[in-house]
């Protein structure tokens, strides 16, 4: 009895300390978090358990990619690049045996121009030209003789005059613009070639297209007014052209400044020539090398201005501007490339022909590309495009036409512009009190107000807008010098 009595209080108190166990809240809070700690644990991607053999399966699964790859490369340079490379050697021998033998069995192009010059003196070349265009329908059903009659490497040459031989061929009037494909010289009048712009890759022949057309026009009479940023370079349009520099109105232009003054200049002969209702007097030609470099530094209004007015009006007063660029941005330009009357482009990219000429793509030539240095393509002022080649032109060779002219020439009279208000263009050297050739616009200036007899305070003034000052003593030196090597000059 006592033993069933205190098995049953044991029982008693086991389920008591249970049923206390299991109400308790603080168990089953702890129950709960236990619970959700497990189903975090089976959800995750990556258990803590198991992440550390993930992270090794990985890294051996990326070294059997690479080994796969080495594997790969080495089979294809062991054994497939061989064969290319042999195939390739055998398909180049084929190519050399045709060619050797004659053999075309089509045309392996459809039009190239190949130019060669050859030396006649050590300053004076000849230049020969094959026919550079043959249009790709005229080769369609061909038989394999007449294909070989067209592309012949016997073909006769045509050959170029030298520049001596090259002025024989133009007149007192004419120019001879260029050579076309059979050797005939292409005759235009300053008139007719207006103003143009000239456009082509580096080393294509846009200086020298421009010298050969610039050394006819001063051999007529032509002055010029010369915008170069590369003037310092041998290379460059103006050191090239030194030879003819008497033809010069002012000194050529290579600095922003400089060119500021310049177009200025310009603008003024221009606005002198439109107020006398006439186009007496010699050509000037407006020249800019690189003409996007005045499309900043703030030279852009102006520019563009004096460009469109030479481009649009220039004809009536013998005004002429040739603006020479690598590239011809359509933003840029503007309406001054529509208003220019030709174009002149040398080897090119054929968009880059397309943005200066606005013709369409399919209206040029497909050989824009292949042109030697010194071939070019006009577009004359009614539409026509022209393949030409210009002579080559040497420095020797127009030294000698500079003594040519030297002892023809009378003594210059330089046309002076009305004045211009420049207060912020001072150059950086003072004129020296010694004669001097060729002005800058600021001289020539200073020049035509004393001529209007007047006063050296009222030439200072209109100039530079001061009456007095350090200022003012310092520009009645500068204004002094200029005159007084002007007129040792003319004694």
């Amino acid at each position: 009895m006592n033993r069933t009595i205190l098995a049953l209080c044991c029982v008693l108190g086991i389920v008591f300390t249970i049923g206390l166990h299991i109400t308790n809240p603080v168990t089953q809070q702890h129950r709960q978090q236990m619970n959700n700690l497990r189903y975090q644990e089976a959800r995750a991607i990556l258990p803590s358990k198991v992440m550390a053999i993930s992270v090794l399966y990985w890294i051996a699964i990326a070294i059997l990619l690479a080994v796969a790859i080495v594997i790969l490369l080495a089979i294809y340079f062991r054994f497939i690049h061989p064969i290319a490379v042999q195939a390739r050697q055998a398909h180049l021998e084929r190519i050399r045996e045709i060619e050797t033998k004659g053999q075309f069995s089509q045309p392996s192009f459809e039009g190239v121009s190949n130019v060669h010059y050859h030396p006649i003196t050590n300053d004076s070349h000849n230049q020969t030209v094959t026919q550079h265009y043959k249009a790709p329908q005229q080769l369609i059903h061909k038989p394999i003789d007449s294909l070989l009659s067209d592309f012949s490497v016997n073909e006769p040459v045509i050959t170029i005059p030298s520049f001596r031989q090259a002025l024989d061929d133009a007149t007192s009037s004419t120019l001879v613009l260029g050579y076309d494909e059979e050797g005939k010289a292409k005759h235009g009048t300053l008139e007719q070639l207006f103003s143009f712009g000239v456009g082509g890759l580096p080393d294509a022949g846009k200086t020298s297209v421009t010298i050969w057309l610039l050394s006819q026009a001063i051999r007529q009479g032509a002055q010029l007014i010369v915008i170069d940023p590369h003037a310092g370079n041998p290379d460059s349009l103006a050191s090239r052209l030194q030879p003819l520099a008497h033809a010069y109105l002012c000194q050529v232009a290579s600095t922003p400044n400089e060119m500021l003054q310049s177009i200025r200049y310009a603008q003024s002969l221009f606005e002198q020539r439109r107020s006398e209702g006439g186009a007496d007097g010699c050509y000037i030609i407006f020249v800019c090398d690189e003409w996007l470099a005045c499309m900043r530094n703030g030279l852009k209004d102006e520019f563009h201005a004096l460009a469109e007015a030479v481009s649009q009006e220039g004809r009536k007063y013998r005004f002429i501007g040739a603006f020479l660029s690598q590239k011809w941005d359509i933003a840029k330009s503007g309406d001054m490339r529509d208003t220019l009357t030709s174009h002149i482009f040398c080897r090119t990219r054929k968009n880059l022909a397309r943005q200066q000429t606005g013709l369409v793509g399919r209206e040029l030539p497909d050989g824009v590309m292949t042109l030697a240095k010194g071939t070019f393509y006009l577009l004359d002022t009614i539409g026509q495009l022209t393949l030409l080649q210009a002579p080559y032109v040497s420095q020797v060779d127009l030294q000698m036409l500079a003594s040519e002219l030297a002892g023809k020439r009378e003594p210059r009279t330089i046309e002076i512009p009305p004045p211009i208000i420049t207060p912020d263009l001072r150059t950086q050297t003072k004129p020296q009190d010694k004669p001097v050739d060729t002005l800058n616009p600021e001289q020539a200036q200073i020049l035509n107000l004393f001529k209007q007899e007047k006063s050296i305070r009222e030439i200072i003034f209109e100039l530079y807008g001061v009456k007095s000052g350090a200022k003012y003593n310092s520009y009645l030196s500068d204004v002094q010098a200029v005159l007084r090597g002007q007129l040792k000059q003319n004694h």
